[in-house]
């Protein structure tokens, strides 16, 4: 009898005519919030049915699809920038710590699990379930050189950047740099020089298009 007390969380030790209660304090082996309710009150239950669901909201962690032809870019530990549709200029740090191994036929993705930084989701007010965008670093979390969009101009199959040669009386004087394009996000793009550019060189970051069409002698914004 003692052994069935304890199952129910009464301490025989102390059981006495005087404390006798008809409730009994279900414990759940986690905390957070009650998500979902599985019963009715009155209702009878028995070993091993699910009385209700609970989440712990510290523990919670973003699920993002990574299409078939992407898996390869996408590893553990990569930088993650998150957001939500509805504050999309707003934006919270965290990191890839898990991918699944099996495909989703449907989607033909796969999930990978990225971790909040520590402490952000107890500070902020997120729902369980609720969708979001991400930007995963896929270029191992380094600093990379970058310039706005406008600033480089596709020529065939190329592309290409001007920088500042010489300016004077007779007009401004432009050099065209190969460069190869990377990452683009939020209007800037990742570029590597085919050459070494040399310090303070002034890049045309305006009217780039403007430029290669005019050729040297044109004034344009720096």
């Amino acid at each position: 009898m003692a052994a069935k007390l304890r199952q129910y969380q009464i301490n025989p030790d102390k059981l006495t005519a005087q404390n006798l209660s008809t409730q009994l304090v279900l414990v759940a082996p986690v905390s957070g919030i009650v998500t979902g309710v599985k019963t009715n009150v009155g209702a009878a239950v028995q070993p091993g049915t699910v009385v209700c669901e609970v989440t712990d909201l510290s523990q919670l962690h973003a699920d993002l699809w990574i299409f078939e032809k992407d898996i390869l870019k996408v590893k553990n530990g990569q930088r993650v920038s998150l957001s939500f549709p509805a504050e999309a200029s707003k934006t919270y740090p965290a990191t890839v710590y898990s991918m699944d191994k099996v495909l989703d036929p449907a989607k033909r993705a796969i999930r990978a699990h990225a971790r909040l930084d520590a402490g952000i989701a107890k500070q902020q007010n997120f729902v369980n379930g609720a969708f979001l965008e991400a930007k995963i670093a896929t270029m191992g979390g380094g600093e990379g050189n970058a310039l706005p969009d406008a600033a480089v101009v596709r020529e065939g199959e190329e592309d290409f950047i001007f920088i500042l040669e010489k300016e004077g009386a007779d007009g401004s004087f432009f050099k065209k740099i190969k460069v190869l394009k990377g990452g683009e996000a939020g209007g800037y793009v990742s570029v590597t020089p085919s050459e070494a550019l040399a310090e303070g060189a002034k890049i045309v970051l305006k009217g780039a298009y403007y430029v290669s069409a005019q050729g040297a002698g044109v004034a344009v914004e720096e």
